[in-house]
């Protein structure tokens, strides 16, 4: 009943998975470091 299809989307799903846990999420960084730039001292956005 395998379905060599359906097992060929695991495979890539997990692929997937091992890239995303091995990249870490560099759109956040920048955020955070734009925002500190942007916000005064102690002004910060709690976030």
């Amino acid at each position: 009943m395998a379905d060599p299809k359906k097992e060929t989307d695991e495979k890539r799903f997990n692929e997937t998975v091992q890239r995303m846990l091995k990249t870490p999420p560099k759109p956040k960084h920048k955020e955070t470091k734009t925002d500190d730039r942007r916000a005064p001292e102690g002004k910060k956005p709690k976030n």
